[in-house]
């Protein structure tokens, strides 16, 4: 009976931990509404807010030790966290944060010889977390299904403008 226990123990324990392999940026989660990462931002006390568009929120920040811009996109309908981007105006910083994602997330894929684009696959959902810098430096999250949605609401929204 014990091992029964304690084998239920750690599956449970498995599978209410299954979240620490997805790609995760800060304290935010996929499918967060906008306006809970509204009142996330504010107490953090996140620079410069802006809410670009319904489905964008940009704020200013820094982020191993430089600064940056940090991009939420949203889905269309429900206002649902689908992608994050991280953009540095300087390419010194790639080095740093590809060896810190090295470290939490295993060898990436480089996407081309020539150039320092990298991607890890992985997570849940489909999950991509992208690393490009040449000129400068752009971190990308893409939160699976709802990045999914958000690129078919996106297209749909194009198409219906035509």
């Amino acid at each position: 009976m014990k091992r029964y226990l304690i084998i239920g123990f750690l599956l449970l324990s498995f599978i209410f931990s299954s979240n620490l392999f997805a790609f995760q940026f800060e304290s935010f989660f996929w499918g967060q509404t906008k306006d809970e990462i509204l009142s996330l931002l504010k107490e953090h006390n996140k620079s410069d807010l802006s809410v670009q568009t319904d489905e964008r929120i940009s704020y200013s920040d820094v982020i191993f030790q430089n600064p940056c811009t940090v991009t939420m996109v949203f889905t269309f309908d429900n206002y649902e966290l689908a992608a994050i981007f991280i953009e540095w105006q300087t390419s010194d910083v790639g080095n740093e944060v590809q060896k810190a994602l090295i470290d939490r997330y295993g060898q990436p894929v480089q996407l081309d010889s020539y150039t320092r684009k990298y991607e890890w696959k992985g997570g849940f959902e489909d999950e991509r977390l992208s690393l490009n810098y040449w000129d400068n430096a752009r971190l990308s999250y893409y939160g699976g299904k709802y990045y999914e949605k958000y690129q078919k609401q996106l297209n749909s929204k194009s198409e219906s403008e035509l």
